[in-house]
């Protein structure tokens, strides 16, 4: 069986190469395997890389001893974790409905939840796999198929009546190659003095308006129905959260870091272009994902991005500035930017069916050189994004690696017994 599936990765590896050939070779990348990986894991790491190969899924892992295991999902397995992840996709969007109930009325939409994680967990993460990854302290997780929609420390322990979170660090990768290409090609910014640009706040028209959107997320137009198939059909309402929450980050990171922010119509796509290489670059604003299932949309690269200043307009009149995909993000000048967050919706969300994984905001930034990336993968709150990202600044200030200070904050949340939906869907993605 082993045999077979390490068959199925070397024609799915052969495959992508063929198709990445000119970046493979601009990076140096032309010869990596899982020894590779290996050298570049930390003490007590393992590296797990889900696969979807023809709707199966399968998983190869690689620890800090060296040691490399191969598993195939029976086919009832992979369905059924298909139907789960849908199952809890349809909870969030219960509870972005319902998310101004009272504790009381929410619990029944947290146990559900929890049913739903539990099962998740014990499919993903049970036997044989658990006898790996109970003895590692840090998951390094390269997603593949719906299990890019999933957040992994949101799967939930019944045994222990804890979210991975709480027992494990947790970070992801778009893939193995990224993950030595980052190792290899990455450095902390030597800038004597810490250097932060915000943008925050856009003015997506051309003249204010009253309305006011709670969610950070696209609003199709009211003469549309059905899957967005254009760019250019789309509004976005202004996000009062993101000014409040960009004047609380730079109250945390004065007087140590210097800060340029951008906002309302100077929080432009020129701008947001011109930035070159500083250490935090955060972005906070809507975020969208076009789910083009009748491939109307050529490049993946073209479904998924940022609005900016001017968006709405832009969008009338169909010229695209403001409406940044991730093809233009992956042009960015990002070479020692050490974290890039991505404070908006869907930021994170790739098409499923989009075996190449190129779609993701993610890996447009890991490509434009920035080393950690923070994002999301469904419609966030604003004021409950607003919150966890004021707590992950303050983590920040005392502890240096991003991914646990994201973590404590996260905690935080989940010990005042808040729904996955208001502190799971930012993740972190990188080393």
């Amino acid at each position: 069986m082993v045999t077979n599936i390490e068959k199925k990765i070397t024609e799915l590896t052969t495959s992508v190469a063929s198709k990445a050939e000119s970046f493979k070779e601009q990076e140096g990348l032309n010869h990596i395997n899982y020894k590779d990986i290996i050298s570049n894991l930390k003490e007590n790491e393992i590296y797990i890389d889900y696969m979807n190969i023809s709707g199966e899924y399968y998983l190869m892992t690689l620890d800090d001893a060296g040691k490399k295991s191969s598993f195939a999902f029976p086919a009832s397995y992979s369905q059924e974790i298909d139907k789960l992840i849908e199952s809890f996709r349809n909870n969030i969007d219960n509870t972005i409905k319902t998310k101004s109930l009272t504790a009381n009325q929410a619990e029944p939409l947290i146990q559900s939840s929890k049913i739903t994680l539990s099962k998740l967990y014990d499919l993903l993460l049970g036997q044989p796999l658990s006898t790996l990854v109970d003895k590692k302290k840090s998951l390094i997780i390269s997603p593949d198929g719906a299990l890019r929609l999933l957040l992994f420390e949101a799967l939930y322990d019944k045994k222990a009546q804890k979210y991975l979170i709480q027992s494990k660090e947790i970070r992801y990768i778009p893939s193995g190659k990224e993950l030595v290409r980052l190792y290899r090609y990455t450095s902390k910014n030597s800038n004597a003095k810490s250097h932060a640009t915000i943008i925050s706040n856009p003015n997506f028209d051309d003249k204010n308006t009253s309305k006011v959107s709670t969610m950070r997320g696209i609003t199709p137009n009211t003469n549309q129905s059905g899957i967005i198939k254009s760019l250019f059909k789309m509004h976005f309402e202004p996000l009062v959260g993101t000014k409040l929450e960009a004047q609380n980050l730079m109250n945390i990171l004065h007087p140590t870091t210097t800060i340029t922010h951008y906002q309302e119509d100077n929080a432009s796509e020129n701008n947001l272009m011109g930035v070159s290489s500083p250490n935090i670059l955060h972005i906070a604003t809507h975020g969208f994902f076009i789910n083009d299932a009748n491939g109307t949309i050529p490049n993946p690269m073209l479904r998924s991005g940022i609005a900016l200043s001017g968006a709405n307009e832009s969008a009338k009149s169909k010229r695209g500035e403001g409406i940044v995909t991730a093809l233009k993000l992956s042009g960015l000048k990002l070479k020692g930017t050490d974290l890039v967050v991505l404070s908006a919706c869907k930021t994170g969300v790739v098409d499923t069916k989009d075996t190449d994984s190129v779609s993701g905001l993610g890996k447009a930034f890991i490509q434009a050189g920035a080393k950690d990336i923070v994002m999301s993968l469904w419609s966030v709150d604003d004021n409950a994004t607003k919150e966890l990202m004021t707590s992950f600044y303050q983590k920040m200030q005392t502890n240096s690696n991003y991914a646990k200070a994201l973590k404590e904050a996260k905690l935080e949340m989940i010990a005042n017994n808040k729904h996955p939906f208001f502190w799971a869907g930012f993740v972190l993605s990188g080393l």
